[in-house]
């Protein structure tokens, strides 16, 4: 059985993606809808166009949109003569995209724009016979979009139980590796650094990565190891003080003493929903996780991230990379350091865990209850549990490059053989097949 899908993702939440989309093609705003798709595509970034090629690849007519890159979607409106109406282009894009292709699937990758939930868009478009959609870490955006969501991925198993315990079926799809991106890059360039790291260093998103920043802290004052940090440098403003307020005196009861302004800046990058069912949310998702904090003294209040690494550590810690551009980087190192979120609760599954051994580099990771469905544990990876480990395990393979190659080596051929995007793809359209069998 094959159809007509529609992935819809988005870009916007990564800006430095955006600028190195302007930095490669400076007359990126003069170009057509199909230019700026292509450019974007060749950037390598979010699956890049790899989800519509192995759809294809198993005969089904596929197409992608990046709702929320603004020169895109308005070029696709322009060149289709349709005037968006309020200020929610997003949505009004969108939809009329969707009009425009009438696909049998649509595919939520991650969040879809404010106001588009699987009800609506069902009433709205009654060809549509699938609502697939991808979700991470829950929030309360995500709880609004999944209403009327037919098929529901997520990416770990614990994610996967929080959704079912909240009465959704959810599926576990764990990320993966476009190998497509392999044809860009050169085969076995020399190091060009022992020991990287790539990504959030954890500064702005509160308790959620503070395991990852003060590992971080530690290895770039103890080690050769050099990143390339995502650091937002404001969180966002209050949308609702009541509840900024509310959220503000929780904080206050679990982290012990702390100062007013503070409590007032970890609260405001903690609520992403000012809102009293995102405070509900939020306090579900930390139960189910076993993340909620017990009482804190002042000491472990103080290991909140709230200063930016690249000030700490200026010599080793440089802007942030996406795409093709940190394809190359990973690719040129020694040893590619990987650390989940604290919100993985344990278990493993980030796209770096995919990426850095795809392109076959040497993976140091920490490791997960579930390391083992995914990798074998110093044959395919290196993982390790502490930052004591972490740095012996470093440093031993820094010693011993003929047992890292062989590792970096493993790894690859583990990715390409059991998680890369097209092994994911064929998992999403059993699923997406199995459900409209069951409709017919």
């Amino acid at each position: 059985m094959n159809y007509r899908i529609l992935r819809a993702t988005h870009l916007s939440h990564y800006k430095d993606a955006i600028d190195a989309v302007y930095r490669q093609h400076p007359d990126f705003d003069q170009l057509s809808y199909r230019e700026k798709q292509q450019a974007i595509y060749g950037q390598g970034a979010c699956y890049s166009n790899g989800f519509s090629t192995a759809m294809e690849e198993l005969g089904n007519e596929a197409h992608e949109i990046v709702f929320d890159f603004q020169s895109l979607q308005h070029t696709w409106a322009r060149e289709n003569e349709f005037q968006p109406r309020t200020a929610e282009w997003q949505a009004e894009i969108l939809m009329a995209q969707i009009e425009k292709l009438r696909p049998d699937a649509l595919y939520l990758q991650g969040s879809s724009p404010v106001g588009l939930a699987g009800q609506d868009l069902k009433t709205r478009f009654p060809f549509l016979k699938v609502i697939a959609a991808y979700s991470g870490y829950p929030s309360v955006g995500a709880f609004q979009n999944i209403i009327g969501i037919d098929v529901l991925f997520a990416c770990t198993p614990k994610i996967r139980d929080f959704y079912r315990g909240e009465g959704y079926n959810a599926r576990l799809l764990y990320h993966g590796f476009n190998s497509a991106i392999l044809k860009s890059l050169p085969e076995s360039p020399p190091p060009q650094h022992e020991f990287l790291f790539a990504g959030s260093s954890g500064f702005g998103y509160g308790m959620g990565h503070r395991t990852r920043y003060w590992l971080l802290v530690e290895l770039l004052r103890d080690t050769s190891l050099n990143a390339w940090l995502f650091e937002p440098q404001a969180a966002a403003p209050p949308k609702a003080a009541p509840v900024l307020d509310r959220f503000r005196a929780i904080l206050a009861r679990r982290l012990g003493k702390m100062s007013d302004s503070g409590l007032t800046r970890l609260a405001t990058v903690l609520v992403q929903d000012c809102t009293p069912e995102g405070l509900s949310l939020f306090s579900r998702v930390l139960e189910h996780l076993r993340l909620r904090p017990t009482e804190r003294t002042p000491v472990e209040a103080s290991r909140i991230p709230l200063v930016p690494l690249s000030e700490l550590f200026p010599g080793h810690c440089h802007p942030p990379v996406f795409g093709m551009a940190m394809y190359r980087l990973l690719q040129g190192a020694k040893v590619v350091l990987n650390v989940h979120t604290d919100a993985a609760a344990g278990e493993v599954g980030n796209m770096r865990l995919f990426e850095a051994t795809g392109i076959g580099s040497c993976l140091l990771t920490d490791t997960g209850s579930n390391l083992s469905e995914l990798f074998e544990d110093g044959v395919e990876v290196v993982a390790y549990s502490s930052p004591a480990e972490c740095r012996e395990k470093a440093r031993f393979l820094f010693e011993h490059d003929q047992i890292r190659q062989q590792i970096a080596q493993a790894g690859q051929r583990r990715t390409l053989r059991d998680h890369s995007l097209s092994q994911r793809s064929a998992l999403i359209h059993q699923e997406i097949t199995s459900y409209l069998r069951k409709r017919q």
